[in-house]
């Protein structure tokens, strides 16, 4: 008799692949309507970015109100945000949580981690020149960054590290 069915309780090599493909099956699904929405979403930002329509009008409202209405206290907090979405920050948090995940023995999470934060950075370099958008021109800058501004690195990075986050963090709670 196999182990399975020495002990009480236990399901068996079938019971274990009849979970599994349940499992992946819907996280698949769930994935690749969420790759379709936002796929979409992007599709829809980048037509409105090229056309030079009311979404990029209301950016550039936008940084001329900033810009207007710059207090020391706001100067600090955009200074704070844009240090948090930086490179060497982005980076090492990644590689801290990295090291974690290796130490825990989480590899496939470790390379998800990687391949997410990495491929996303080729893209989003890659996304820059295909779009060639030119950072908004302000009379007294705080920060000045040379490259294209759409899409926004700090966005991509972020969504990318806190959704990967996220899915680990999910993951170990069912």
């Amino acid at each position: 008799a196999s182990v399975a069915s020495r002990r009480p309780g236990a399901s068996g090599t079938m019971g274990t692949r009849k979970r599994f493909e349940g499992y992946l099956g819907w996280h698949i699904v769930i994935g690749l309507f969420m790759f379709v929405a936002t796929t979409f979403v992007l599709v829809a930002i980048s037509d409105e970015v090229i056309q030079g329509r009311p979404l990029t009008v209301m950016d550039a409202d936008f940084s001329a109100w900033l810009q207007t209405t710059r207090t020391p206290a706001r100067l600090n907090a955009m200074r704070y945000v844009t240090w948090l979405g930086s490179t060497v920050v982005a980076s090492s948090v990644t590689t801290a949580v990295g090291i974690y995940l290796l130490l825990k023995q989480r590899r496939y999470w470790f390379t998800a981690l990687v391949l997410s934060v990495a491929g996303g950075a080729i893209l989003n370099r890659l996304l820059k020149s295909a779009f060639q958008r030119a950072r908004p021109q302000l009379d007294d800058p705080i920060f000045t960054f040379t490259g294209y501004s759409f899409p926004s690195g700090h966005t991509a990075g972020a969504t990318l590290f806190w959704g990967v986050l996220a899915a680990y963090a999910m993951s170990r709670t069912s």
